[in-house]
């Protein structure tokens, strides 16, 4: 509610100063205001901004170590199969081990066949007795 005043000679000036004054203030005020919300605007967009980048390396991180687990997993199927592979090895050469054994023992009967056949057969008859 506005109450008209008497005012001395000249004395509406000052009252029109002080006016201008205190709309320039509350002018201040208000702009004052709006950067102090931009400022806390900006503060959390800063606050976000951070927790994304320390999400997006853990995220690195974690593809990192997956990459590993996988190559780890490679490696070990790796070499479960080279073990399969040498105890096959193994197992042939055993095989032919025992192969080469056979063989000999099978040429050391003809040798011993041959030399049986070339007595004679009253010799045999003789030693046989």
């Amino acid at each position: 509610m506005l109450t008209a005043i008497a005012l001395p000679p000249g004395g509406s000036s000052t009252v029109h100063i002080y006016m201008q004054t205190i709309h320039g203030t509350t002018q201040s005020t208000q702009t004052i205001h709006r950067t102090t919300q931009s400022t806390q605007t900006i503060h959390r967009t800063t606050q976000s901004t951070k927790t994304i980048h320390r999400t997006t390396q853990s995220t690195q991180t974690t593809h990192r170590t997956t990459q590993s687990t996988q190559t780890i997993h490679r490696t070990t199927k790796s070499t479960q199969t080279i073990h399969r592979t040498t105890k096959s090895t193994q197992t042939i050469h055993r095989t032919t081990q025992s192969t080469q054994t056979i063989h000999r023992t099978t040429q050391s009967t003809q040798t011993i066949h041959r030399t049986t056949q070339l007595i004679p057969i009253w010799h045999r008859h003789k030693l046989l007795r």
